[in-house]
């Protein structure tokens, strides 16, 4: 390799590393709160973070107001996020932020119109430091970014205040710690010299975001209202388009593959906006949905209160009703990390850093991998079942599920266990329409009796997840004579399935996810009237060996399911979830137990991880026509070798008829 070859591999070595660490260390709202009842109001939602914002606030039920100046952009993001979500309760409103007559005007028609506010979010900004002023004789950076956000949140308190509980978040930068020499006195002075975008007036107005929200989380004490700000990342959004030349250029084709993307860049910004517990922090500020130190910029006890005053007289706001309150500098309020030193290796500290870095790249490889569902659907006025769902990617289903909205019914067979997860569940999302109902799969009469329950007293059935799974039974037998990881894994929920078809469709649009694995690759030549027979002489394992028949079965179910079901508008998918950590093997025998859970723990997905593929294919739209087919990471993928033979499947049904008595009343 010549010097020219050599530097460019370094070069792409170093940018794929750069890469690798902005993945890592964005910070994701894992929140599963639901919004159902509440109203939402974000400026500047018809693009980048605002947009996404929007869209999970949409997801998760909410009312939504798009705050936006460009009424066919806001119009054209309203018709998106429905399209995206199904949910009709998202609107448009015009609000420009460069002029506090648009901003009184929006305000005015907000606390006439809507009973509640619980979520406003000033995201709204411009990066462009021309010295250009608004109609009201401010810098247009200035205003767009800061005094309009500050007097829109002053005219909507009393609404905010009435509704309780309600929270304001403020979408700052961390050019706010470099806003250097800031000087209230001199808000509105054009740096001259200073035209590029993130320039000195750039990070003085986004330094007075940060200001502006400790000084409003003193004076809403005892309110119930908290306010936050945060730092959404680097992200490459739409406030380049006032870039020209050369800039633009380099943004466009080079910054779009190293900073984060719009949904990324709004995981703070919706973790400030839902997150529980967070509430002690009303004032601070956040970075990856992490509580961070304030900026040495911000430290200044008096300077909020100072950017209040001088803010107030700039954008003639009057007196205002908030008593500003003694303010404690909690800049020191978390103790900062400190950085260990690497003590020297030896020949085993060598070897053991090797291997350390070989796990870790292991573990990126599963973390990089793993696909996650990032459909924003909606489920307000949907109803769900999910078998085995307290605990595992079953519990995590049904979570997410809460938090669009839906009616969730947990099908488990443990009722402490099922009952204290609807409460977590009720608990993280604050839907009450989380139910517990009793389903044994290992016994055909419990199936039935769950089924008679579900069809007498729901209207409709949208969703059935057949999740519920056994690791490790070895020969024990069911109450019905079936093996009783096979009737655990695939016989009972071939039951309950059909059991719910007339109510499924009926409901239209349904469908039935089954969790299988890819561990059905594994077998070979499955033979269909054998399926309750033990594996005694299985040269592999036949405990594992009977795991992967009953996996595979789940998938030729799915495939001769989707056959049966053509022209009905219900669908079916099988997925692989990936290698879970979950309570599957918790009845093997000890002596295995413990180390498969020990490494299963480390490099295997988590439960969270692990159920994005369920969620995807109850909830993506645009794969109806994949119907039957198999997924993995949130992505079709093409069937197994043990699975293609088009004649098993209608031989498996046929089969299982008669093992479950299906035709018996």
């Amino acid at each position: 390799m010549g010097c020219i070859t050599c530097l460019l591999i370094w070069a792409i070595i170093v940018l794929i590393i750069i890469k690798l660490y902005i993945k890592l260390t964005t910070g994701w709202c894992r929140s599963n709160v639901c919004l159902v009842g509440k109203t939402a109001v974000i400026t500047g939602a018809n693009t980048g973070i605002g947009y996404e914002t929007a869209a999970d606030f949409a997801k998760r039920g909410a009312r939504v107001i798009l705050a936006c100046r460009s009424e066919s952009r806001g119009q054209d993001a309203v018709q998106r996020i429905i399209r995206e979500t199904d949910n009709e309760n998202v609107v448009f409103k015009q609000l420009d932020l460069a002029s506090f007559k648009s901003v009184r005007e929006f305000a005015k028609d907000i606390n006439a119109t809507e009973e509640r506010l619980d979520i406003l979010v000033n995201n709204a900004g411009i990066g462009n430091a021309e010295n250009k002023q608004t109609e009201d004789g401010l810098l247009i950076l200035m205003q767009s970014n800061h005094f309009g956000h500050f007097l829109l949140t002053n005219l909507l308190l009393d609404l905010l205040k009435k509704t309780k509980n309600s929270r304001i978040v403020n979408v700052a930068s961390l050019a706010g710690k470099y806003a250097k020499d800031f000087n209230v006195n001199r808000l509105n002075e054009f740096p001259e010299g200073h035209y590029r975008v993130g320039g000195p007036l750039y990070r003085r107005s986004k330094l007075c975001n940060i200001l502006f929200t400790i000084e409003l989380a003193q004076r809403l004490k005892g309110t119930g209202v908290t306010a936050y700000s945060l730092h959404p990342g680097v992200i490459l959004t739409e406030f380049i388009r006032d870039m020209s030349g050369w800039r633009r250029i380099v943004a466009e084709n080079v910054l779009k593959w190293f900073f984060k993307t719009p949904i990324e860049g709004a995981q703070t910004t919706i973790y400030c906006s839902v997150a529980k517990g967070i509430e002690s922090d009303s004032g601070e500020h956040f970075a990856d949905c992490a509580f961070v130190t304030r900026y040495k910029t911000a430290e200044d006890p008096d300077l909020p209160k100072k950017l209040w005053e001088i803010s107030e007289k700039l954008v003639k706001l009057g007196k205002t009703a908030l008593i500003r309150k003694k303010i404690n500098n909690n800049s020191g309020k978390y103790p900062k990390k400190k950085l260990t030193k690497f003590a020297t290796m030896g020949c085993v500290t060598y070897l053991v850093f090797w291997l350390a870095i070989i796990l870790i790249i292991v573990k990126l490889f599963i973390k990089l991998t793993t696909g996650w569902c990032r459909s924003n659907v909606c489920l307000v006025g949907k109803t769900a079942v999910i078998t085995g769902a307290n605990t595992g990617i079953g519990y995590e289903t049904a979570a997410d599920f809460a938090k669009r909205g839906a009616r969730v019914i947990l099908a488990c067979r443990n009722e402490s266990k099922g009952q204290d997860a609807v409460d977590r569940i009720v608990k993280s999302t604050n839907n009450p329409n989380v139910v517990f109902k009793p389903l044994d799969l290992s016994s055909f009469k419990s199936i039935r009796e769950f089924a008679k329950d579900i069809n007498a007293t729901e209207e409709r059935l949208d969703i059935l997840v057949n999740n519920a799974g056994a690791g490790g039974y070895a020969k024990e037998k069911s109450v019905d004579g079936l093996l009783l990881l096979m009737q655990t894994n695939y016989f009972g929920h071939f039951l309950l399935t059909n059991l719910l078809l007339d109510i499924l469709k009926k409901t239209g649009n349904s469908r039935i996810v089954n969790v299988s694995s890819i561990g059905a690759r594994s077998v070979k030549d499955l033979d269909v009237n054998n399926l309750n027979a033990y594996p005694e002489h299985e040269s592999r394992l036949p405990n594992i060996m009977v795991y992967a028949r009953s996996k595979l079965c789940n998938i030729l179910f799915t495939i001769e399911l989707a056959k049966r079901l053509r022209g009905t508008s219900v669908t079916t998918y099988s997925l692989h979830p990936g290698a879970v950590f979950t309570d599957i093997f918790n009845k093997m025998p000890a002596i295995t137990r413990v180390p498969v859970t020990q490494i299963i723990n480390w490099f295997f997905k988590s439960a969270i991880e692990g159920a994005q593929t369920s969620i995807y294919c109850s909830v993506a739209k645009g794969i109806e026509s994949l119907s039957g087919e198999h997924f993995a990471d949130c992505a079709f993928v093409t069937r197994y070798k043990s699975a293609q033979d088009p004649e098993l499947p209608k031989k498996l049904w046929q089969v299982s008829e008669e093992l479950v008595n299906l035709k018996s009343p």
